[in-house]
């Protein structure tokens, strides 16, 4: 039995602990499909660094984000407890190194860690919190109200995990999102964004630096 006194942040489980439990660390390049809408759960994932789109496609084949993951987060769980299909496709947006945890090492590991059980447990709630949250904002007909929650339940996340946190005296979160992306999350067109962007940095709503929006 492993059992260890740990701190949760920023980490969702501890690089040490998964490599202990059997993890590998892979790197995957840009564009890998980690697994796709319908495929059984085998593994436990979680990112060192790099960002992970999970996403979904209608009939007509438009394609809807359903978030976003970055450094440390750990992400397409619930199918590892409830023996379903991944509901969404996972792929990697830039080259990113995660680990991977198979499904029986991963539940000896919560097991015989039940603090971490406890975490895992609670940001997968927060994670539906959230969703459920951005889901009503979202509802809303104005395109730069859509805009603003999205970025800022974004930086508002990334904050809580302590990795993004701002420095004394700086308040300003790069959003690592794609105007694209931000269309595909807000169900806009991408042209609606672009202009909405142009308009919210006149407004002093956000800024640009080498095309990035900052908030």
């Amino acid at each position: 039995m492993v059992s260890f006194t740990i701190q949760i942040d920023p980490y969702m489980i501890p690089p040490k602990i998964l490599e202990q439990y059997g993890g590998k660390l892979i790197v995957y390049e840009k564009g890998h499909v980690l697994f796709s809408e319908g495929d059984s759960a085998y593994f436990f994932y979680q990112l060192e660094t790099g960002l992970i789109k999970m996403s979904q496609f209608t009939k007509e084949g438009n394609e809807f984000i359903q978030g976003i993951f970055s450094d440390s987060e750990s992400f397409g769980e619930p199918p590892l407890f409830c023996d379903f299909g991944y509901p969404s496709y996972a792929t990697t947006l830039c080259k990113s190194k995660i680990w991977r945890l198979p499904k029986e090492q991963f539940m000896h590991l919560l097991q015989e860690n039940f603090q971490l059980h406890l975490a895992l447990d609670k940001a997968i709630c927060e994670r539906i919190k959230y969703k459920s949250s951005l889901a009503r904002e979202l509802s809303h007909a104005n395109p730069e109200h859509r805009i603003f929650e999205l970025l800022n339940h974004i930086k508002q996340k990334k904050i809580k995990t302590q990795l993004n946190s701002p420095k004394e005296g700086d308040n300003t979160f790069v959003v690592p999102l794609t105007r694209q992306q931000i269309a595909d999350m807000t169900g806009l067109r991408v042209e609606t964004v672009i202009r909405t962007i142009i308009k919210m940095q006149e407004q002093g709503k956000l800024t640009l630096v080498n095309h990035k929006i900052c908030i």
